[in-house]
């Protein structure tokens, strides 16, 4: 059942270089838009919508302020703020937002929908907006179950997320960090919290003349990337790509063509169509690839093993220490040419100075942050300055064998049954060595931080591989 959760949100900012610095700003912003805006006083007065439990049968959860039974899909509120000594309420609806996250958070994402028109206000044009909380009380490990940050570091981190990928000019959303004071309505609780508010996809849409298209909306939802050759610039996929890169971000997907029937090994590598990706199509036809949610990148996460990440990835890609990103990164050679890839490399190279004073003058981070998030701009700049050093698998359903002598495919079970599993394509491998019929190699994990075989199942868990002698190899780029 839904809990019912009263709280009062309510803050107040004094210090004008907090906005400066949590403002997102776009070349196409509206003037005196809510996210373009110094606002204060912002308060939420509602019964909150609580997650659902991970059986998904809507048991109690925990809440944050209190807990009261409730089947109502979505609460009813104020929402009201200050600006320019003028303070506007409207009445709205709210909803928990997330996927997985409304499982792992105590204190959900939210989305406020306004019930009267915002005309004349900074909100003019927002029907709704998005509100990425703390997502729960920090924890003893300063993670949630699921891995999450637990807490406010989680959207201060996220907001810098956010910002370079403006700075980058990759479609997304604006957002605004503001510290938020939560106050239950009786005022026994009152407690404080950073929160990152984002506009909603028709406000993208609108913002950018744009229309913010769907998995449903495609011709093909099976074979994304294909269509989006067609009628984008690569180079601009490329960038997006290059983004989750940086950022350490694993938590999207863009089907493929080809794979989504076999089994592989890298989930981004198809399953689901479009996830966490934002797929933009304008008047005449053109499709422009954006992104979103970021909590359970490295960038915002900073957990300790992903310092020896970093560091492993900058002192070079050598055996038994070739990492995530260094993976992705050669996984995209098997799609794009040489050409798509150096004009990407370049709108990286030409923003590295600007990215850095970015994250230097971020004084919202604390002092560790800012250096994790400078060194995690070392470690990419490496990486796109050394995209040669490991070969690929280049065809697109590639088998992998348990044994030298292609006998045992992986998939084959103790009973008989067989399951074909496929390597994708763009899957980084290291050679052991050649034999009259085979290739010995590593697979090198996309998704983990060690040389382990990425297979999602139970079978072939060992490395390394064997491979047909015929395996098409990719040294180089391809033409």
């Amino acid at each position: 059942m839904r809990i019912l959760l009263f709280f009062v949100l309510n803050f107040s900012i004094a210090c004008t270089h907090f906005h400066k610095l949590a403002d997102q700003r776009q070349p196409d912003s509206v003037a005196a838009d809510f996210f373009d805006s110094q606002i204060d006083e912002v308060s939420l007065v509602a019964d909150l919508p609580k997650a659902e439990t991970d059986a998904g049968n809507e048991e109690q959860v925990e809440g944050f302020l209190g807990e009261k039974p409730t089947k109502k899909k979505s609460a009813v509120g104020k929402f009201s703020f200050k600006y320019q000594n003028v303070v506007h309420t409207f009445p709205v609806e709210i909803d928990v937002r997330g996927n997985t996250s409304k499982y792992d958070c105590s204190f959900p994402k939210l989305s406020i929908k306004f019930s009267t028109s915002t005309k004349g206000t900074p909100l003019q044009g927002h029907k709704k907006i998005r509100l990425n909380t703390h997502c729960s009380e920090p924890t003893e490990t300063g993670y949630t179950e699921q891995g999450r940050v637990a807490g406010d570091r989680g959207p201060a981190r996220e907001a810098l997320a956010y910002r370079l990928q403006t700075a980058l000019d990759i479609p997304g959303f604006r957002s605004k960090l503001t510290p938020i004071q939560y106050r239950s309505s009786n005022g026994t609780e009152s407690k404080s919290h950073l929160v990152l508010m984002l506009e909603s996809k028709d406000a993208m849409g609108n913002r950018t003349q744009t229309k913010v298209l769907e998995e449903e909306d495609l011709e093909d939802a099976e074979n994304i990337l294909d269509q989006l050759k067609q009628k984008s610039e690569a180079p601009q996929l490329l960038k997006t790509l290059l983004f989750q890169i940086l950022l350490g971000n694993y938590d999207f997907s863009l089907s493929i063509p080809d794979l989504n029937e076999k089994r592989h090994f890298n989930p981004s590598l198809g399953t689901k169509g479009l996830w966490n990706l934002l797929l933009l199509k304008d008047s005449s036809e053109t499709y422009r690839l954006g992104s979103t949610d970021y909590d359970m990148s490295s960038l915002v996460r900073m957990a300790p093993y992903e310092l020896n990440k970093l560091d492993s990835e900058i002192s070079g890609c050598k055996e038994g220490n070739c990492f995530s990103r260094f993976a992705e990164l050669q996984k995209w050679r098997a799609f794009f040419s040489q050409k798509d890839f150096m004009l990407a490399f370049e709108h990286f190279s030409s923003k590295k100075l600007e990215l850095g004073e970015l994250i230097t003058n971020d004084k919202i981070l604390t002092m560790n942050e800012r250096e994790f998030a400078l060194r995690s701009l070392e470690s990419f700049y490496w990486l796109i300055s050394n995209r040669y050093a490991v070969p690929v698998l280049m065809d697109k359903n590639q088998k992998v064998y348990f044994d030298a002598g292609l006998k045992m495919p992986c998939g084959k079970t103790a009973d008989g049954d067989s399951t074909e599993i496929f390597a994708p394509p763009g899957l980084p491998i290291k050679v052991l060595k050649k034999g009259p019929q085979s290739i010995q190699a590593y697979m090198i994990d996309t998704r983990d931080q060690s040389m382990t075989n990425p297979l999602d199942s139970n079978l072939c868990l060992e490395n390394p591989i064997w491979l047909p002698k015929n395996t098409k190899i990719g040294t180089d780029w391809p033409q």
